[in-house]
């Protein structure tokens, strides 16, 4: 038996594996990919040149305009204006000489630099790759208005000159960080609302000067799908990726079936398996409890006649006592071999065909009759009711073996309530019988399970009380195999099993 519920438990297993891989399966996850807006691209980069452009526009007329004071008598009043200018560490002023047209560094105003300012020629620098150097002749042909840019090998700080007179040029010393510094805080304050706007509507962009960022907000971890720029700057923008999970509930609905499937076959096959071991424990009991039905009126008849063949002579009367019950059990033996044919077989076939013409009255007396003597040595009160039905057609066999089941049952079960009662009437064209005891009844939890086969009130064997469990099953199919019933009556009192067969008058 515990292989069966081995072989359940582990189906029932494979089932919940089967279902958890399917809603493992059935969950998806979903890259859903919405595309930047590319006139939104355009605009935000349109509106990024358009600040740095005004940047560095406002930032040459400012250098401009100082260089034009510088140009003029007190120039030491400009420091504050150049040192109010980020990244601006000083302004140096030349000046046309006359003979030669060379030009002569007439003076520096707010420098604050590190750096050196040289005429290439003139003088040599004290650290060169620290030192803006003024080519010779750069400035022979400048006419007012013109500006250029002189580079040094350090790059971190650059010359800036403009002419604001004829003759006249200022040169501005410059520090890259600090300017670019300028600019883009200058600048990403402007755009910074532009940026917010648009990541409110749903876009991820950044505006990037020099490789730094200026404004917005984007994904390092991923490339941009678009970029805008003059090689300084740039707008950039990605596509919004986001993850969905999606549950598939094609591929649910199939692992339940599939579930359900392996776990009903797996029920199938327990209850298959289970009705099995039941019909074979059936059996085995079915057989031992035949064998011990056989054996005990074997072993009566036995000793019974052993006992009259002693007593044959001496004493004639206990002789013929002891040949009765050896007629009685021969009478119980052959009731129990018609039992386990019957069981065997079917009850119904040919029933018809076992039509005899009887009165029911004489086959039901004459199997109490069978039964007086076992009766009243159990000390069982008999109380017999005919139905005076006369001569009727009916299955005569059936009838008797009824019978004989109901009055078996209560010699066995039923002999301490010390009485029995069995009554034929004649009611609405029926034949209805009777059998009543006033023994220990029937548990109500028991009384629907009393008509099923190898069911007993009681697994007792004591008091030598036995059976092999059919007697009821067989009797009920007797009776319906009659086009009759048999019930069992609800009766607070005692216990009395109906008989109803239809009858059919000679």
């Amino acid at each position: 038996m515990g292989k069966i519920y081995f072989g359940l438990v582990l189906t029932l297993l494979v089932s919940l594996v089967v279902l958890l891989a399917g809603g493992v399966l059935a969950k998806r996850s979903i890259t859903r990919v919405t595309s930047v807006d590319r006139e939104l691209l355009k605009d935000l980069s349109a509106k990024v040149a358009s600040v740095v452009s005004e940047w560095k526009s406002k930032r040459v007329k400012a250098l401009e305009e100082i260089a034009y004071e510088a140009a003029k008598p007190m120039a030491e009043e400009i420091e504050a204006k150049i040192s109010a200018l980020p990244g601006v560490r000083g302004a140096f002023l030349f000046q046309e000489g006359r003979p030669g047209r060379e030009w002569v560094l007439l003076g520096r105003v707010g420098s604050r630099s590190p750096a050196e300012v040289v005429v290439e020629g003139v003088k040599a620098p004290l650290i060169a790759e620290r030192a803006i150097v003024v080519p010779e002749g750069l400035f022979k042909e400048v006419t007012f208005g013109e500006s250029g840019r002189i580079d040094n090998e350090e790059r971190s700080f650059y010359g800036w000159w403009f002419s604001p007179l004829q003759g006249v040029v200022v040169l501005y010393l410059l520090e890259s960080g600090l300017e670019e510094a300028a600019l883009m805080s200058e600048v990403g304050l402007q755009i910074r609302d532009d940026f917010e706007r648009a990541a409110i509507a749903g876009a991820t962009v950044e505006a990037v000067y020099n490789g730094k960022r200026l404004a917005g907000e984007g994904l390092t971890e991923r490339m941009a799908t678009a970029e805008t720029g003059d090689g300084r700057y740039a707008v950039r923008a990605w596509d919004r990726r986001t993850e969905e999970q999606e549950f598939d509930w094609t591929t649910m609905f199939g692992a339940i079936g599939l579930a359900v499937v392996i776990a009903g076959v797996g029920l199938g096959l327990f209850y298959s398996q289970q009705r099995m071991w039941r019909a074979s424990e059936q059996r085995v009991s079915f057989v031992n409890r035949v064998s011990h039905e056989l054996g005990t009126p074997l072993t009566n008849m036995t000793l019974n006649l052993e006992l009259a063949s002693r007593s044959l002579r001496s004493q004639p009367e206990m002789a013929g006592r002891r040949l009765e019950k050896v007629s009685e059990e021969i009478s119980r033996l052959g009731r129990l071999v018609t039992n386990v044919l019957t069981h065997s077989g079917k009850p119904g076939d040919g029933i018809q065909d076992r039509l005899v013409v009887c009165d029911p009255d004489a086959v039901i007396l004459g199997v109490l009759d069978q039964f007086r003597p076992a009766l009243e040595r159990r000390g069982i009160e008999i109380e017999w009711t005919p139905g005076e039905t006369g001569e009727q057609r009916i299955n005569s066999d059936a009838l008797s073996q009824i019978v004989w089941n109901l009055i078996s049952n209560v010699e066995k079960y039923a002999s301490s309530g010390e009485w029995l009662s069995v009554s034929v009437s004649q009611v609405d064209g029926s034949l209805r019988v009777r059998v009543c005891d006033r023994g220990e009844g029937i548990p109500r939890e028991r009384r629907a399970k009393v008509f099923k086969p190898f069911e007993r009130v009681s697994d007792s064997t004591k008091e030598g009380v036995s059976g092999t469990g059919l007697g009821l099953s067989i009797s009920r199919e007797l009776a319906e195999s009659m086009g009759g019933s048999l019930s069992l009556l609800d009766d607070p009192e005692m216990t009395i099993f109906e008989l109803i067969i239809p009858l059919k008058t000679t």
